[in-house]
């Protein structure tokens, strides 16, 4: 396993970022427990979380796989390895490891794991092939490799008004880009499986349109709350249009009838031949 210094996630390792990855995953949780089952995550196997944060996910996997079953947790942040160290497992989960490592530089020895899930991490690694790659050589004959992750970050939209749609658009995927980000990577994936060796058996759209008062509403609003501080930082949003974002979603959330629509995603689930 290749270890690497500690780098910035692009979102961020702070406190706040941490909080909106518990809520995240939460809001989330019901679409990563189906993949889970239809790529055949069972009991007493070894499992790979790719990019795995502060490992909320790699909890639940590890519920799911139970004492016998092992998670491997690998993210470049070592604030995030370190908590996912100190929380440790759940009651009656699999031994939960935490290492430091780019994705990118797995380095895991061959046929070493019995399957592998990524959330959100091909989009933010500036060589996403070589992350797919390292997994590949990782899973054992058999084993599937789940990943979840954006096809067209530009599809998101709101309604009824939508004046700053535009600005945002611009402004995060301009900050996403100097990080090295490819927010529509989901659309490219299945071809690079597919090039080293993983027989890519099921690709499914994933997207979400949500009103107000719903839980999921709060997945675009925390997003922003956090990230948006950011990007203004970077140079990618002044603050009158930060203060114009904000309003209007401000007003979104009091409009009868308002919608979000999450960017579209993609799901995938490829084997490994």
């Amino acid at each position: 396993m290749t270890t690497t210094t500690d780098r910035e996630y692009v979102l961020g390792t702070h406190d706040a970022e941490l909080s909106r990855l518990g809520l995240q995953h939460r809001l989330w949780a019901d679409v990563a427990h189906a993949q889970w089952r239809r790529a055949g995550f069972a009991p007493g196997q070894t499992i790979l979380d790719v990019g795995c944060g502060p490992g909320f996910a790699s909890r639940d996997l590890s519920q799911l796989l139970g004492p016998e079953g092992r998670v491997l947790g690998v993210d470049e942040s070592k604030r995030f390895i370190d908590f996912v160290n100190a929380t440790g497992s759940p009651p009656a989960g699999s031994p939960i490891e935490g290492r430091v490592a780019d994705a990118q530089t797995l380095g895991l020895p061959e046929a070493s794991i019995d399957g592998a899930y990524a959330r959100w991490v091909l989009s933010f690694t500036p060589d996403p092939e070589a992350v797919i790659a390292g997994v590949a050589r990782a899973l054992r004959p058999g084993a599937c490799f789940g990943v979840h992750d954006y096809s067209h970050w530009m599809g998101l939209h709101w309604g009824p008004k939508g004046e700053t749609i535009a600005i945002l658009r611009r402004a995060i995927l301009a900050a996403y880009a100097k990080a090295g980000a490819d927010s529509d990577v989901g659309r490219k994936a299945p071809a690079m499986m597919e090039r080293h060796g993983l027989e890519v058996i099921d690709v499914r759209p994933l997207t979400r349109i949500i009103t107000p008062g719903q839980a999921m509403w709060q997945w675009p609003r925390t997003f922003f709350r956090t990230f948006l501080p950011s990007v203004e930082k970077l140079g990618h949003l002044t603050a009158d249009e930060r203060a114009a974002i904000e309003a209007e979603m401000d007003e979104l959330e009091r409009t009868p009838g308002a919608i979000f629509h999450t960017p579209p995603q993609v799901e995938i689930i490829a084997r490994k031949r």
